[in-house]
């Protein structure tokens, strides 16, 4: 029996098929000014890709398993970071058994890129897709998958999801071409080496486009170029004769070292980078010949044809390259949450060395300036600094969470929550008769939940200077965070709130409260409890609270401490010293907690958790959210560290207060 491993993603896994521009109807080759190609979309053919458990290997898209839809955006280079990315949309027309076909439709402000396409300079598409099912064949088994038998080793993409169409630089399939051909656009000759001619003679447009922009020649020369089939030396010389001389003037003297070291340290980053990502020599040799810029475009081109096409994890190149940077942060910070092996070759990289790989310039401050303009280098330090965030939030020594229920809120406005009306016995239900309806009562609590948090900046300056500190403060913030929650429900018990009953919380009418007292001792504890126990409900019914927790203030913690741990209570007389009685509070009965923010003046007695104090989470997160912007105001990345939370007390009847007075 074949040998198939069916993989269940979690729809976190997404890959690209790369396909030629379709062809054009004939009747279309002399007007081609309304934005419209067929193109062939996706295929059933085995192409090979790279999928990190399996290697190379082939994978086949199964037609009748692509979901339905009617149209997705048409975008430059699968690039999502902003609304400029999105050049169309691609329109489904037909779906075979073999193909998927439709028609890209270039919106008419990409007057451009619409050119580009009539010239033949741009032919290629790619198509974006997120996999929910696949089976592996293995080596020297086969299986039939959409009536067609595939031998393997090979993957079989059973159910997947069309999520966008891409036009792109070099694709992967000649099946389809576009047939009219734009004026004055040379013909292929016979012998001219077919798509591999195409491919290099496109990689020269590309140059001459690069070479044009950076000194800044016209369209209209730059035109020339391209139709008297020049090549680049010659367009360099042609250039540098026309540029005047003060902007072609070589960079001497400490400028020139300067931008020499930039480049090599540019250099290094991408040789570093294709060792990690395992990029052939042959593509890091050709690419490392280029300027920096399209070294580094060339070498992500490639990691995106290959590389990230099907990975087990979900996860793109450049996600695993975000992953490593981040954690070559963490372990040179120190966070518990840095691995070293995930950091790779990146581990020991100072701050700026990683925006490096992000973008390049011609000195530190420029270079970091604009990694901090692109969206993956900003995102890595804030994972970082939510790594950071988190682990001082975790570790921050807070108690409420011992003796507090926790809630959960949908919104921000007051809300009503019931206490019980009947909680003594059931009711007696006599043979023959019917159950009586019990009810929630009249009683109830408002309560709400308030935003609690404030910014901070990773600024430039911190990432050229390579300080780590800048990391303290996101911890620093998450203790913070983790406090204010204590400190909400430590407000909840000890201020003078108002209960639903129009009551204070702790008042003569509720019971809760005794008189002034300078002393913590065994028969006071023993009174309190009476009194817990004998609080009622709405119908008069006995509750038979017992208390759990004694909560205070630490400069009251000895005196507590020797109540609840000592084995006898003292009561003998000058005659017979020596008598006294059981402690009934030892081995555990009470529960000790000390927190400095509690008031001095009061010991309080409080019944099991969730029946006293109850401390409201929105949407019952507890943990603080890290979002971040870019600056405007200062040159960096701002982050804002936030918490939504709010405490009330739900009912009097479990919880006491022992006023204390100095001695």
């Amino acid at each position: 029996m074949p040998n198939r491993q069916l993989v269940k993603d979690d729809n976190n896994v997404y890959g690209y098929r790369l396909l030629k521009i379709g062809k054009r109807a004939q009747a279309n080759d002399d007007d081609n000014n309304d934005g419209v190609w067929p193109v062939v979309a996706a295929t059933d053919q085995p192409v090979k890709i790279w999928d990190y458990e399996y290697g190379y290997i082939d994978e086949v898209l199964v037609m009748e398993g692509a979901r339905d839809f009617e149209k997705i955006p048409l975008l430059n280079s699968h690039g999502t970071y902003d609304l400029e990315d999105v050049l169309g949309s691609f329109f489904l027309e037909e779906k075979t058994d073999t193909k998927m076909k439709g028609n890209i439709h270039v919106s008419e402000t990409e007057q451009t890129i619409r050119k580009k396409i009539e010239e033949k300079h741009i032919t290629d598409t790619s198509i974006g897709y997120k996999v929910f099912k696949r089976v592996y064949i293995d080596e020297n088994e086969s299986g039939i998958f959409g009536g067609k038998e595939y031998q393997g080793p090979v993957l079989i993409t059973n159910e997947w999801e069309p999520i966008e169409l891409s036009l792109t630089a070099i694709g992967a399939d000649s099946e389809s071409k576009i047939q009219g051909r734009a004026k004055n656009m040379p013909k292929e000759k016979e012998g001219d080496g077919g798509d591999n001619a195409i491919i290099e003679e496109r990689k020269r447009v590309d140059e001459i486009y690069q070479l044009c922009q950076k000194y800044e020649v016209t369209d209209n020369e730059r035109s020339a170029y391209v139709e008297k089939g020049m090549s680049i030396t010659e367009i360099k010389a042609d250039i540098l004769d026309k540029v005047p001389e003060k902007r072609m003037a070589d960079t001497k003297g400490s400028d020139e070292i300067r931008q020499q070291e930039t480049r090599q340290q540019d250099y290094s980053a991408l040789e570093t980078l294709c060792r990690n990502y395992k990029i052939p020599d042959e593509v890091r040799e050709n690419a490392l010949k280029k300027p920096v810029s399209q070294a580094r475009a060339d070498i992500f081109a490639y990691m995106e044809r290959n590389a990230p096409v099907i990975i087990s994890s979900g996860r793109t190149a450049g996600e695993k390259l975000n992953e490593a940077a981040t954690h070559a942060i963490m372990v040179r910070k120190g966070l518990e949450a840095g691995n070293r092996e995930i950091a790779s070759d990146l581990a020991g990289y100072r701050m700026h060395e990683i925006a490096r790989l992000y973008a390049n310039g011609s000195d530190v401050k420029s270079m970091v300036g604009r990694a901090f303009t692109t969206s993956d280098f900003p995102d890595v330090l804030k994972t970082v600094a939510h790594h950071a965030m988190m682990e001082g939030f975790e570790s921050a020594s807070e108690e409420w969470e011992t003796w507090c229920g926790v809630g959960s809120v949908s919104d921000f406005k007051e809300t009503k929550g019931h206490r019980t009306g009947r909680r003594g016995d059931l009711p007696k239900v006599p043979e023959g008769t019917e159950y009586g309806y019990g009810n929630l009562g009249a009683e109830h609590e408002t309560y709400f939940i308030d935003t609690y948090g404030e910014i901070f900046v990773m600024t430039r300056q911190a990432i050229i200077n390579d300080d780590m500190r800048i990391f303290d403060l996101p911890k620093a913030y998450g203790e913070t965070a983790s406090k204010t929650s204590g400190a909400v429900a430590i407000q909840a018990l000890t201020e003078a709130s108002k209960m639903g009953d129009g009551n204070d919380l702790f008042c003569e009418s509720h019971k809760n409260v005794s008189a002034t007292q300078t002393e913590f001792t065994v028969m006071l504890l023993s009174k309190i409890e009476t009194a817990m126990s004998e609080q009622t409900d709405v119908n008069g019914n006995k509750l038979n609270i017992t208390p759990v927790f004694v909560i205070a203030n630490k400069t009251h913690k000895l005196d507590i401490m020797k109540v609840i741990n000592a084995s006898f209570i003292p009561s003998g007389t000058a005659d017979a010293p020596n008598q006294g009685y059981y402690n009934p509070y030892k081995d555990g009965l009470l529960v000790p907690v000390f927190d400095a923010r509690i008031p001095k003046d009061a010991i309080y007695i409080a019944a099991g958790k969730g029946k006293t104090i109850i401390v409201f989470f929105l949407d019952g997160m507890r943990d603080p959210r890290l979002e971040y912007k870019k600056g405007w105001d200062v040159d960096g990345t701002e982050m804002k560290v936030s918490l939504d939370v709010g405490a009330k007390a739900m009912d009097w009847r479990g919880l006491y207060k022992i006023p204390i007075s100095s001695q």
